[in-house]
């Protein structure tokens, strides 16, 4: 009889342990694929997190329109629908902070993509923020923008800026110290 709880216990010990390491594989290829996955948007080279007092005061010029990183105000814009645009210089911080920005051209958007982007927003309770591009413009209707990265969309497409949201969204990028 003791023989034969033994033996048992054996095999339960085994098929446990061969039941762990199943679920160790799948969760580490679940993982890598996961970081396979290409991620929405183009990428642009960090041009780092430098505070300016001013909008006004002198800095390097910005790789791409709207900014994806570089210098900025040491403070955010309110997250939100803005019914203006935005200083470049402080929507970067806001992207710095995770946050996505979803710019607009007001004159070569559909009004009914801007009642739907505003509608959009109301999905989301921070780390957006909307507002119409005016100057200089945009290289499409609608770009979203965030750390780096930068989305171009000629008309509303609600999975694609869904997609852009949840790859990039409450990433922080300030310097680690």
């Amino acid at each position: 009889m003791a023989r034969k709880f033994i033996l048992i216990r054996g095999i339960l010990t085994v098929l446990a342990g061969s039941i762990i390491l199943v679920l160790i594989a799948g969760a580490v290829l679940y993982i890598s694929k996961q970081k396979a996955k290409p991620r929405p948007g183009t990428v642009f080279e960090d041009l780092g997190n430098e505070h300016v007092r001013e909008i006004t005061t002198p800095h390097k010029p910005y790789n791409s329109v709207p900014p994806t990183s570089g210098p900025h105000l040491p403070r955010i814009a309110p997250w939100g629908i803005a019914e203006v645009q935005v200083p470049d210089e402080l929507i970067v911080h806001n992207m710095e902070d995770g946050g996505i920005i979803i710019n607009y051209d007001p004159v070569r958007i559909a009004s009914k993509d801007i009642e739907k982007l505003k509608g959009l927003m109301g999905t989301y309770d921070d780390q957006i923020l909307l507002h119409p591009y005016i100057k200089p413009e945009l290289p499409s209707p609608i770009v979203l923008t965030a750390w780096t990265k930068l989305l171009t969309l000629e008309s509303f497409d609600e999975a694609k800026i869904r997609e852009f949201i949840t790859a990039y969204r409450s990433i922080d990028h300030h310097e680690k110290k």
